[in-house]
C-alpha cells in the first residue's frame, strides 16, 4: 500500500540513500539531499515535509548544525528527525536528542526496526498536527512567503564575522534574487556586501556585536539593496538560537517595511518577543522610539527631519462616555494610521495614554494633508463625539540634542494649542525654550518668593454707569521678581494652577487685600468692596469657609467687602462641590461673582445652578461689537437674562467710547477696562479714589 508522507533523507553516502529508499519502499513521496545546506533549501520550499532522515557527519553542514537550524525555524521546529549515524556512544546520541531529534538509529539499519520507527513517528505527528491550518508554525511560513518576511540563519566563528548558513526563499524575493544565485553568493561570502546598503553595513555589524554581548534579541530598521539597484528599508530582528563549538548561531527576521501589515507585525512580535512593542497597539514603545529614532538620524545625518508629537483631545472623556473598550479601540486603530502612513519612511510609536509620537523626513511632512487624514481619521471611529487632534511640530536642527529633548520641545508645542480648537498644530520655537526657561525659574522662586513679599497686589476699578464713580476694585497679582522684573500673572497663574501652589498664593492675596482695606479704614479713608479670585484648588477645600471667616474677623472687615469672584472651569470640575460652597459662603455675608461668562460651554448651566450676586460679562463679546450684530445681540440677551436673575453686571474689557455708549443703552451696571483705568499700584489706587476721573 503505497504512503503519501513526505520524507527528505540527508546523507552524503549515495549507497547509503539508496537503501533506506529501498527500506522506505511504501512511501511515494521520497526526497534526497546529499549534504545539510541542500536539505535546509529544500525544507524551506517544503515546509509540510512530514519527516527527514538525518545522517550526522556530512560535508558542508553536519547533522547537528542542520537540526539547530530547524529546531530554530518557527515552521521547521515541528518536523520529527531521525538521526542516523553510526557512532554508537551516549555522547552523540544525548547531544542529538538534546537538540530536538525525535529518535536515534545506529547504522547498519534493522529494516523492520526503521520502519516500524518511522510509522509511529508519522502518526504521533499526524494526531498532533503541529503544523495544521492556522497554528503559529503555519502562521510563520504564510508570513514569509506573502508579506515579504524573509527568514535567515547565521554562524559567528569565535573571534569571527557573521556567514549565512540558511535563508528563506523569501529572504531571496526581498534581495531581488532567486535561489541559485543567492546560494551561490552564500557560499561565496559575498552575499552580505551586495544586499546591505553600504552605509547600512557597520549596523548589521553593530547589531550582531549587540546580540552577541547581551545575549537579548535585538530591533533594527536598515537597508537592503536588491539585485536591481533599488534600496528598502527593513526591520530586523535577531534572536540567537544555539552555540555549538564555540560558535553562535542567530537567525534573524527580516521584514520589508514597504508591504508590512498589523498581521505580520504581530506574527513578529510572538516569534521574537514583545518588549520592543506597546502592548495595546503594537507600535514602539516610548524607550524603542527614541532607539530606533536615534539610530534613523545618525544614520542620514545630512537629511532633514521633523518630530511631531500628537494627542487625542479630552480622551478621558471618550473613555468615560463610551468606555474603556472603545477608547482603546481609537488608539489602535490611530496607531494603525501611523503604521499605513509611515512605514518604511520614518518611526512612530506611542509615548503613554492618547500621546503619540513619530519622525520622518522634512521632505515626507505635509501639514495640510496631516491635518485632512487625521479628520478622516477622526470621523472613522464611529462615536457621536467630536473628537479632535493636536500636534507639536518640532523641525530637527540640533541633531545634538537626545530624542527625549526633542520630544519635549515638541511637547512644548503642543500645549500652546492644548484644547484651541481654531489651531491644531503648532510648531516649536526659541520663544518657546525661552518660556520654558523662565517656567523653571519660577517654579524653582515661588516659595522664596511668597516668603520674601515678591507677589503685590495691583487693584483695577469697575465703575458704575449709574453713579458715574468707581464702585469697587478688582484685585490682581503681579510677581517683582529680583532678575526677572514685573512679572505677569499670565506667565506664572497658569503654572501654579498645575502644581497647586495657587492656593497658597489665592491666601497671600486675600490677606493683602483685606490688609489694605484694614489700612485705609485705620485712616479713616473711604473704602469700596474688592473683588478676588478663587483658584479651583481652594474651592475643593473643605475648609474654604472657615478659613475666609476667620480671614475678615481678623481685619475687622464685613464679609461684604471681600468679592470672592469664581469660573466656569471650577464648575465644569465639579459642578455640585461648586454650587454647596457658593452657597456656604453667602450664608455668611460674602457676595459671589460669576467670572468670564460666557467664555465656555457651560456658562448657562452655571448661571442656572449657581445663584451668584454678580455677573461679569467676557470681554470677547466687546472686542467684536463693532464689527458683529451677533455679539451685540447676546450681549443685550445677557444682561437681560441677569436682570431678570437680579443679578448685578459688569462688562469686562471695555476699551473705546464707542463700546461704552452702547453698554449705557443696554442697561448694563457697572463697567471695568482701560477706556477709564488700567490695573494700578496700592499706591495709585489710593490717589484715583481721592480724585477719581469723571465718566
Amino acid at each position: 500500500m503505497a504512503i503519501s508522507s513526505k520524507i527528505l533523507i540527508v546523507e552524503d553516502a549515495e549507497s547509503d540513500r539508496v537503501l533506506l529508499r529501498e527500506i522506505l519502499s511504501d512511501y511515494v513521496n521520497i526526497h534526497e539531499t546529499a549534504n545539510g545546506m541542500e536539505a535546509l533549501t529544500f525544507l524551506q520550499r517544503n515546509p509540510d515535509t512530514d519527516l527527514v532522515l538525518l545522517d550526522i557527519y556530512m560535508p558542508h553542514m553536519d547533522g547537528f548544525e542542520m537540526l539547530a537550524c530547524m529546531r530554530l525555524s518557527p515552521w521547521l521546529a515541528h518536523v520529527p528527525v531521525i538521526i542516523l549515524t553510526a557512532a554508537e556512544d551516549e555522547a552523540t546520541r544525548l547531544k542529538a536528542l538534546k537538540m530536538g531529534a525525535t529518535e536515534f538509529i545506529t547504522k547498519p539499519y534493522v529494516a523492520e526496526l526503521l520502519r516500524q520507527r518511522t510509522a509511529s513517528i508519522l502518526a504521533a505527528a499526524a494526531r498532533r498536527k503541529e503544523c495544521r491550518p492556522g497554528s503559529f508554525a503555519h502562521q510563520m511560513y504564510d508570513l514569509s512567503q506573502s508579506v515579504h518576511c524573509g527568514i535567515s540563519v547565521y554562524e559567528v566563528p569565535a573571534n569571527g564575522t557573521a556567514h549565512m548558513l540558511f535563508f528563506s526563499q523569501s529572504y531571496a524575493d526581498l534581495c531581488g534574487y532567486n535561489a541559485e544565485e543567492f546560494t551561490a553568493m552564500m557560499e561565496n561570502d559575498t552575499l552580505l556586501p551586495l544586499t546591505i546598503y553600504p552605509e547600512d553595513q557597520i549596523i548589521f555589524r553593530q547589531t550582531v556585536e549587540t546580540l552577541l554581548t547581551e545575549q537579548q534579541p535585538v530591533y533594527q530598521t536598515l537597508r537592503i539593496q536588491r539585485k536591481d539597484g533599488t534600496v528598502r528599508y527593513v526591520s530586523i530582528s535577531a534572536k540567537i538560537c544555539a552555540k555549538f563549538n564555540n560558535s553562535t548561531i542567530f537567525h534573524v527576521v527580516s521584514l520589508d517595511l514597504s508591504n508590512a501589515d498589523s498581521r505580520s507585525q504581530s506574527i513578529l512580535h510572538r516569534a521574537l518577543g514583545n518588549q520592543a512593542f506597546d502592548h495595546l497597539t503594537n507600535i514602539y514603545t516610548q524607550d524603542t522610539f527614541i532607539t530606533q529614532t536615534h539610530q534613523m538620524l545618525m544614520e542620514h545625518p545630512d537629511e532633514e527631519y521633523v518630530l511631531i508629537v500628537m494627542n487625542i483631545d479630552r480622551f478621558k472623556i471618550i473613555n468615560d462616555l463610551f468606555g474603556i473598550r472603545v477608547g482603546d479601540n481609537i488608539l489602535i486603530q490611530t496607531a494603525s494610521y501611523l503604521r499605513k502612513r509611515l512605514l518604511g519612511i520614518g518611526t512612530f510609536g506611542r509615548l503613554h495614554g492618547d500621546s503619540f509620537v513619530f519622525c520622518l523626513p522634512h521632505h515626507f511632512f505635509d501639514m495640510d494633508q496631516m491635518l485632512k487624514t487625521q479628520a478622516v481619521l477622526c470621523n472613522s471611529f464611529g462615536i457621536n463625539y467630536n473628537l479632535t487632534m493636536h500636534s507639536g511640530i518640532y523641525i530637527i536642527g540640533e541633531p545634538q540634542l537626545t530624542i527625549r529633548q526633542m520630544c519635549i520641545r515638541a511637547k512644548m508645542a503642543l500645549a500652546t494649542v492644548k484644547d484651541n480648537y481654531s489651531m491644531p498644530y503648532a510648531y516649536y520655537t526659541e520663544r518657546m525654550h525661552k518660556a520654558m526657561l523662565i517656567e523653571h525659574q519660577i517654579l524653582n522662586d515661588m516659595h522664596q518668593a511668597l516668603e520674601k513679599n515678591q507677589f503685590i497686589i495691583y487693584l483695577q476699578p469697575i465703575y458704575s454707569l449709574h453713579f458715574h464713580k468707581p464702585i469697587s476694585a478688582e484685585v490682581l497679582v503681579r510677581w517683582q521678581h529680583p532678575v526677572l522684573g514685573l512679572i505677569p500673572p499670565s506667565q506664572f497663574i497658569p503654572i501654579f494652577e498645575k502644581n497647586h501652589f495657587i492656593a497658597e498664593l489665592d491666601h497671600y492675596v486675600w490677606d493683602l487685600a483685606c490688609q489694605y482695606l484694614a489700612e485705609r479704614r485705620k485712616q479713616n479713608l473711604p473704602n469700596i468692596p474688592l473683588s478676588v479670585n478663587m483658584s479651583r484648588t481652594n474651592l475643593s477645600s473643605p475648609d474654604l469657609v472657615t478659613s475666609l471667616c476667620v480671614l475678615v474677623q481678623k481685619y475687622g472687615l464685613s464679609p461684604a467687602m471681600l468679592r470672592l469672584e469664581i469660573t466656569e472651569s471650577a464648575y465644569m470640575d465639579n459642578p455640585s462641590q461648586l454650587i454647596d460652597a457658593t452657597k456656604k459662603l453667602q450664608s455668611h455675608g460674602f457676595k459671589i461673582l460669576m467670572d468670564d461668562f460666557g467664555n465656555g460651554y457651560s456658562s448657562l448651566n452655571m448661571l442656572k445652578d449657581i445663584p451668584a450676586n454678580i455677573l461679569k460679562i467676557d470681554m470677547q463679546f466687546l472686542t467684536s461689537l463693532e464689527t458683529s450684530s451677533r455679539a451685540a445681540a447676546l450681549l443685550l440677551g445677557i444682561i437681560r437674562i441677569a436682570q431678570q436673575l437680579e443679578m448685578v453686571t459688569i462688562a469686562e474689557g471695555v476699551e473705546t467710547k464707542f463700546q461704552l455708549n452702547f453698554l449705557r443703552t443696554t442697561g448694563c451696571d457697572n463697567i471695568q477696562g482701560f477706556y477709564y483705568a488700567k490695573p494700578m499700584s496700592t499706591r495709585d489706587f489710593d490717589h484715583f479714589l481721592a480724585d477719581p476721573p469723571m465718566m
